[in-house]
């Protein structure tokens, strides 16, 4: 009887250590994490999808209450690049043209229907214009 209530107060104690392990792990692994999206620096040229835009996109416009997979607002979600170009986002990004896409419209505060949170810099908007004078590729 004394074996078994100490193996079970000795699983206990190692439960309670990993939990914590766990834990430690978690927020000593947040470090890096994007936080701010005036964190995100556009280069002048040779914009990336994976680096630049789609960290840019998925912390403004993909997120719960806006246009993540679930809440998908207005009927768009914004999740990946190949939702940028769905038949419900069709004019938001206009590659190679930057005076049509709505995209470029919203981030100048020149047509969005609902409160924007955010402080877009003039290097992310600048930034985005690049990428869709360069094609909007997936790269």
């Amino acid at each position: 009887m004394l074996k078994i209530q100490g193996i079970k107060y000795f699983l206990m104690k190692t439960k309670a250590i990993n939990i914590l392990i766990l834990f430690g792990l978690l927020f000593w692994g947040c470090d890096n994490v994007l936080n701010n999206s005036s964190n995100i620096v556009f280069p002048e040229k040779n914009v990336s999808f994976n680096l630049h835009v789609q960290p840019f996109v998925k912390y403004n416009c993909s997120f719960s209450g806006c246009h993540d997979d679930y809440s998908q607002a207005g009927m768009r979600r914004m999740t990946d690049y190949f939702s940028l170009f769905e038949t419900s986002n069709l004019g938001l990004i206009v590659p190679y043209d930057t005076t049509n896409g709505r995209l470029l419209q919203i981030l100048t505060l020149q047509n969005h229907l609902t409160p924007l949170k955010w402080n877009f810099t003039d290097n992310q908007i600048k930034g985005m214009k690049t990428w869709i004078i360069e094609g909007a590729r997936l790269n």
